[in-house]
């Protein structure tokens, strides 16, 4: 209750543009506001502080404020989109090109002129072409501005694929020239037609296949290809890969650990692609999306055997 000539103030750090005032007067009561602004029982206006004063007839009962401010937004960084502005022979565009907030879902939406294709489309440095669906493709916007290309060929154009192999006589044969007669890791140098490959396996010189492990540096590097690599797919020993393995791929710079401890998934982090084997030997592939030439092979979950791989290239 405010008696006659008290006052009540609302007071806040954000700007107050109305206040409702549940309540009723005493008899003949009035009530006042300073800034000016009320009528009946409603006070609309700008600002921080408000004060109602109440007649000197008797008094004002106050029962509630319904009170309306002005909060002003918080300070969130957000990220553009920009797109080529030489790309021919179709368009991209985007759902939306600045004031993105990481996280945010972005789409792009692909056209191609008439008689024309989608040929390759890069998000952020990384071809993602494969991943087109219905001539859409769609991302997370990430914490920095995201810039987008793309090409458009002819359509009836067929991309010229090439396979390169390392085959399993290639593979026996380099293991057929070891010294060693017992199941030992170490280096081994495989020459074939696709190009010098470099593995640390079990170089038993009666093997016919490779057998890597998830430790102690094994792998399997591969050449450097002339073109970029679609996809690779491996052929597991039939007789040997009874139980399921997971094969990664990760670029040539990786770092692959020479301690005891065994290798965890969290250490290929910047893969191209892993895959289970499963246990029947059956061929397993993995899809490039990235504009690799080359990759090393290692292996978790304990020992593999490979006994050739094809590689598709551009």
């Amino acid at each position: 209750r405010v008696y006659n000539g008290g006052t009540m103030t609302v007071a806040s750090e954000y700007t107050i543009t109305r206040i409702e005032i549940v309540g009723e007067a005493n008899g003949s009561a009035t009530l006042s506001s300073n800034p000016s602004g009320l009528s009946g029982k409603v006070w609309t206006g700008s600002a921080t502080s408000v004060t109602f004063t109440a007649g000197t007839e008797k008094h004002y009962r106050f029962q509630k404020l319904n009170i309306t401010y002005l909060v002003p937004a918080s300070s969130v960084t957000t990220y553009a989109i920009s797109i080529a502005n030489d790309i021919q022979n179709g368009t991209i565009e985007a759902d939306k090109m600045s004031g993105i907030v990481e996280g945010e879902s972005v789409t792009l939406t692909i056209t191609a002129d008439d008689g024309y294709v989608l040929e390759s489309l890069t998000v952020d440095g990384t071809n993602v072409t494969s991943s087109v669906s219905n001539g859409t493709y769609s991302f997370s916007m990430p914490s920095h501005d995201v810039a987008v290309s793309a090409s458009f060929k002819e359509q009836g154009e067929t991309p010229v694929e090439t396979v390169v192999y390392l085959t399993n006589s290639e593979i026996a044969a380099a293991l057929g020239a070891s010294t060693t007669t017992t199941d030992t890791y170490g280096d081994l140098s495989i020459d074939s037609n696709s190009g010098e490959w470099a593995a640390n396996v079990n170089v038993k010189n009666t093997l016919t296949y490779l057998q890597l492990r998830n430790k102690t540096g094994s792998k399997l590097v591969s050449p450097v290809f002339s073109s970029s690599i679609s996809k690779v797919v491996i052929t597991p020993n039939k007789s040997k890969q009874t139980t399921s393995r997971t094969i990664h791929l990760v670029p040539s710079n990786t770092e692959v650990p020479t301690s005891t401890s065994t290798y965890g998934s969290s250490l290929w982090e910047n893969e191209y692609g892993s895959v289970a084997t499963g246990t029947t030997g059956a061929d397993v592939t993995i899809n490039f999306s990235d504009e690799a030439t080359s990759f090393i092979l290692v292996v978790e979950g304990g020992a593999t055997y490979i006994d050739a791989i094809a590689i598709y290239l551009n």
